[in-house]
């Protein structure tokens, strides 16, 4: 890990947060100098903190000062304010529970202990973009799951075909129907989430938001995505919020 010297400003991005003791909480968040990081804020639910638990929502984008530990290895955020003002992220249902779930899958998958500033800064700019979508946003986390994938490593190979028309999660790439009846242990995304994926990869981010998709579509390709993400980072990968996503979105 990073050394920090023993104040610290940085930049981080929240994900989740977890009670500890009585009164304090554990904040899980990506920080621009350091990755992965868990901090400790004491006295959380006392009165002169409790209004500043409006801050953490998911995928916040905070200014914070962080202290390093004299004893343990969880750094203490003594400061923290606003990077950008997200209200619509906050306040909306609808991209509220969509933030949920990219901070979920965030939590679930990011474990980079270095800072990537490259990677924050890209993220940085996607939340910054969601935000500003005044409409027409139902599709944006497929979108960004797609990016995400790219981030991580495994972007799907996009050679689609009238013939290779499946997508195989094992090779990422698209293959015959033929050769799916060969390789019948191995996993797939059905013909439609294949095509979907193929429309995705080579569509502009506009004409993907406008692509035409009922809740249960969308449910279903986040599903097959998900199980991607989870076979190529080698684990079983249970997105909880995904079913509330689905929920709210079908309404």
């Amino acid at each position: 890990k990073n050394s920090m010297s023993e104040i610290v400003n940085s930049k981080a991005i929240f994900l989740h947060a977890t009670k500890t003791g009585e009164s304090s909480l554990v904040l899980h968040t990506i920080d621009r100098n350091f990755g992965r990081q868990s901090l400790y804020l004491r006295n959380a639910k006392k009165s002169k903190n409790s209004a500043a638990l409006s801050h953490f929502f998911s995928l916040n984008i905070l200014d914070t000062v962080i202290t390093a530990p004299t004893k343990g290895s969880m750094y203490y955020l003594k400061e923290f304010d606003n990077e950008v003002k997200l209200h619509s992220i906050r306040s909306d249902i609808y991209k509220n529970s969509i933030a949920i779930y990219i901070g979920e899958l965030l939590y679930r998958t990011y474990q980079e202990e270095s800072g990537d500033a490259d990677f924050f800064d890209w993220l940085c700019q996607e939340i910054i973009t969601f935000e500003s979508l005044e409409s027409n946003f139902a599709n944006y986390h497929l979108i960004f799951t797609l990016e995400y994938c790219k981030k991580l490593g495994f972007a799907p190979i996009d050679n689609y075909s009238e013939e290779n028309c499946i997508f195989e999660i094992n090779s990422a790439k698209f293959i015959s129907e033929r050769e799916v009846n060969l390789n019948e242990n191995n996993l797939y995304f059905s013909k439609a989430n294949s095509l979907l994926l193929h429309e995705i990869c080579s569509n502009t981010f506009l004409t993907n938001l406008s692509i035409p998709l009922c809740g249960l579509e969308r449910y279903n390709f986040t599903t097959e995505l998900i199980k991607y993400i989870g076979f190529h980072l080698e684990y079983n990968l249970n997105i909880k919020s995904l079913n509330v996503l689905h929920e709210v979105l079908a309404n």
